[in-house]
């Protein structure tokens, strides 16, 4: 009996030290799972190599899209279609941006529309690239923008009624041909605005002050 005894601790003693150097109550050990991978999904699917599986592709969307680059200067998606006419037409129907500092968002919406509206009104818009059409946008914009800021700190009868807000000649002038000519007209060079683009954006400034009234902000369209 007492070799028996003798045999059972001794084995107890064996057992208990084989097993690992920091052992927790009632945790059972884990055993790896196998690996995951799967050839013909996880491996390379380029032509000629294992697990290549070949498919139709996803079949080209027919929405040309146009994006307005960021004024803060960061890189901005562009279409890479090439349809340049429907990328023009994008120009000319996109929402009016932030307010420029120094004209008030009033005039500054309705500036952003007649501008737009002149634009799309003449079949040269199209002939010009998108750089000469946003060049000659900002200049025609700044256009309609001046003749507010006149009416509005001349005191000009019942301007700041139709058009309320806060108006800065200055501050404007640095806003839109400095900062802003500078990047959408080409650097300093002003390599985008060309002579067939002046010659869109005159016309559209008369037609500005002679039809729309841009000497007279305050009367109607």
């Amino acid at each position: 009996m007492k070799r028996f005894t003798l045999l059972l601790l001794c084995v107890l003693s064996f057992v208990g030290c084989s097993g690992p150097d920091h052992y927790e109550r009632g945790v059972r050990p884990i055993t790896p799972r196998p690996p995951t991978f799967q050839p013909h999904q996880d491996a390379p699917h380029d032509i000629g190599q294992p697990g290549h599986r070949s498919h139709p592709g996803v079949r080209r969307g027919t929405d040309r899209r146009h994006f307005q680059p960021r004024r803060d200067g960061r890189p901005q998606m562009m279409a890479s279609d090439g349809d340049r006419e429907r990328a023009l037409r994008l120009l000319l129907t996109e929402d009016a941006p932030p307010a420029y500092d120094g004209l008030a968002d009033s005039a500054h919406q309705r500036c952003w529309q007649d501008v737009l509206g002149i634009f799309r009104q003449d079949p040269r818009i199209l002939g010009l690239s998108s750089e000469e059409v946003r060049c000659i946008r900002l200049l025609t914009y700044y256009h309609c923008g001046s003749r507010h800021l006149e009416a509005a700190e001349s005191g000009q009868s019942g301007f700041l009624e139709a058009f309320p807000g806060q108006y800065d000649s200055d501050r404007f002038e640095t806003a839109t041909m400095d900062r802003a000519a500078r990047k959408l007209c080409g650097g300093r060079d002003r390599k985008y605005m060309t002579d067939r683009a002046l010659d869109v954006s005159h016309a559209a400034r008369r037609y500005g002050d002679d039809v729309l009234g841009w000497r007279r902000p305050s009367a109607p369209n």
